[in-house]
């Protein structure tokens, strides 16, 4: 067994031992890193190089700076070009957004209109003659409890209103003078529901040289003058294209109504089959004097017949 003092240099001899070691630790760590970074500095290797294998020594390195420094540029121009591309794309989202807020407005304010047109039917506000044909009208004694109201509106056909250029054109006219020889006009317009038409402050076309007709029953069986008839509407022109229609080509009604001297002439005198009657045998069913016929443009021969007849 060894003595007191020497149980005591033990763990002081350890301990400077291990100082020591932890110094030599350190001391590696630190030349390994200064050579490291010598070595792979370019002035270290540059130098090494230089002194050692005269410039020919391969370089060591992690990485080619030259590639690295080419690939960051690649990446800033993309870069650059990706914002470019986002500021791009943001300008067009606010021009698509502000047109988007005019086409919204513009719809707002379409149907806003189309309400407003469909609330009162016209297509734009009626003005002149329209506006005073289809207008209310203030009714001269005020406000009529049986009409709950105090104005009246004129009839007027409910497709008037689709077809308001149309009917401005049919109430184009001179005021209290003679109304525009327009029936064609007017019978295309109540064909498409425009009827009945407003009513218009003009008086129909009078025939230039208008001779009274012939007293009754004479006037049956007499063709009055050419210059009784305005004949603006028709396709004939005078009574004499009346009588000889009846040898054009075509079939339509009453194609020879007018040929008194023809077929009008016997017409209604025989009964033929069980559905025609003659004017003897309908005066028949009642007593002379108290039947009363109509008879239209083309009317059969009832000269020298009973009863009592009014031309229609």
């Amino acid at each position: 067994m060894g003595s007191m003092d020497d149980h005591l240099r033990k763990p002081t001899h350890t301990r400077n031992c291990t100082t020591r070691s932890n110094l030599k630790i350190v001391l590696l760590l630190v030349s390994t890193n200064l050579v490291s970074i010598f070595f792979f500095s370019g002035v270290g290797s540059s130098a090494l190089r230089a002194k050692w294998w005269g410039g020919y020594a391969p370089s060591i390195h992690l990485w080619d700076s030259e590639a690295l420094l080419r690939e960051l540029n690649a990446t800033k121009f993309e870069l650059s070009k990706y914002q470019s591309e986002s500021f791009e794309l943001h300008k067009r989202l606010g021009v698509a957004n502000s047109l988007l807020q005019t086409l919204l407005s513009d719809m707002g304010r379409t149907q806003s209109a189309q309400l407003a047109q469909w609330a009162d039917g016209w297509a734009r506000e009626p003005t002149g003659e329209l506006k005073l044909a289809v207008g209310p009208h203030k009714l001269p004694l005020g406000y009529t409890a049986n009409l709950g109201a105090d104005e009246l509106y004129p009839t007027l056909g409910t497709a008037c209103r689709r077809f308001q250029d149309e009917l401005e054109q049919y109430m184009r006219y001179d005021v209290g003078g003679e109304c525009p020889s327009d029936d064609v006009f007017a019978q295309r317009l109540m064909l498409k529901g425009c009827e009945p038409l407003p009513r218009r402050r003009c008086h129909p076309k009078t025939a230039r040289g208008y001779v009274e007709p012939v007293p009754f029953p004479a006037s049956l069986w007499t063709i009055p003058p050419d210059t009784s008839i305005v004949w603006d509407a028709y396709t004939c022109k005078n009574y004499s294209c009346l009588v000889n229609r009846n040898k054009e080509k075509g079939t339509y009604d009453c194609k020879d109504c007018f040929d008194l001297a023809g077929r009008e002439k016997d017409r209604w005198l025989h009964e033929i089959g069980e559905l025609d009657y003659s004017i003897d045998g309908v005066l028949s069913y009642k007593s002379p004097g108290t039947v009363r016929i109509g008879l239209d443009i083309g009317a059969g021969p009832r000269r020298g017949r009973r009863g009592c007849g009014s031309a229609t």
